[in-house]
């Protein structure tokens, strides 16, 4: 058995997943991202940081949890600034030429739920108002119960939830972040 295994759907350039597993040695952290150019940069840092308690995945996120992760094994999922736009992904990427809409739906949450241990968190994080309104409906219709937020990186403090590129950019354009958590 890994121990605590956490998932970072969507991981972008690896910012988060880096400056977590730093701070979390004893847990093995996995990076998911459909962009190849974002999973290569996050490989990059992990490689670079020495990160031995984290790995990164080129892949879809759905796919890559159906195939990969065992059930009753997540101790939390970490899905911060999925993308709204699916046409974009569905035209530049070959690994999500199938998609139909947004991940984050009850069938998602559902399945992630199989995947995630008793007491496991779910956190999102988005700058997409109507994205969010659909994940949080979602959220409420699934087995997960929303708890209120605790930040993931004991150095983050509200006005910088999780420290990703995009927040960080989204919020210095004026941008309103929605935030939701949720335990299993």
């Amino acid at each position: 058995m890994l121990g605590n295994i956490e998932l970072d759907i969507g991981c972008g350039r690896g910012t988060f997943i880096a400056r977590i597993a730093r701070e979390k040695p004893n847990t093995v952290f996995v990076g998911i991202d459909i962009n190849e150019d974002n999973a290569n940069a996050s490989q990059e840092r992990i490689a670079r940081d020495c990160l031995s308690n984290a790995i990164i995945a080129h892949d879809e996120a759905e796919n890559f949890i159906t195939r990969n992760v065992q059930d009753d094994s997540l101790a939390a999922a970490h899905i911060y600034f999925p993308t709204p736009y699916v046409t974009g992904i569905k035209r530049t990427n070959i690994l999500g030429s199938h998609l139909s809409g947004w991940l984050l739906t009850e069938r998602f949450l559902l399945q992630l739920h199989t995947k995630c241990r008793a007491g496991a968190i779910l956190r999102i994080v988005t700058d997409h108002r109507s994205y969010f309104k659909n994940i949080a409906s979602s959220v409420a219709s699934s087995s997960f119960v929303e708890t209120p937020w605790v930040n993931p990186i004991r150095s983050s403090t509200f006005d910088n939830l999780v420290g990703t590129g995009l927040e960080k950019r989204q919020r210095s354009r004026g941008k309103y972040i929605y935030f939701l958590q949720a335990v299993a």
